[in-house]
């Protein structure tokens, strides 16, 4: 007893041509920030309103989290954290929400004592001398 096996063809809105330079075996890369700007803490403050939604970069080190401010709540996402950021003199701070998944290897950088390098978005000024940005990718 012979069995068939059952013929299957593929309609032709299913099958999408290789156009030639692409490469279906590589690896997503990592992203390249090299050409984004990076924004002064004085800008920061006072131009906020005006760079909201544009990316910026920064190197900065993390210096301790706190609770979220009921004022900035409507400014994060759900379950987002608050992280203080400084300077190396410690003269600039800044704020940075930062998603609950990165606490832990932010916290090593906090212990260590290393600058953390991470592409952002500017938010909202914080009583009127702590720039709030979103978190939006680390730099490696």
């Amino acid at each position: 007893m012979a069995v068939e096996t059952p013929k299957v063809s593929a309609a032709k809105d299913d099958i999408a041509p290789i156009t030639e330079g692409e490469d279906f075996g590589a690896i997503d890369s990592k992203a390249d920030y090299s050409n984004l700007p990076r924004a002064s803490y004085r800008k920061l403050l006072s131009e906020t309103p005006s760079m909201r939604g544009e990316q910026f970069r920064g190197s900065l080190y993390p210096v301790k989290y706190f609770r979220l401010p009921p004022e900035l709540k409507k400014h994060s996402e759900e379950g987002n954290q608050l992280l203080m950021l400084s300077s190396r003199k410690g003269s600039a701070r800044v704020l940075l929400m930062v998603p609950p998944g990165k606490r832990r290897d932010i916290q090593s950088l906090i212990q260590s004592k290393k600058p953390l390098e991470f592409v952002y978005k500017p938010v909202t000024v914080y009583r009127a001398k702590y720039p709030v940005l979103q978190f939006v990718d680390e730099i490696r």
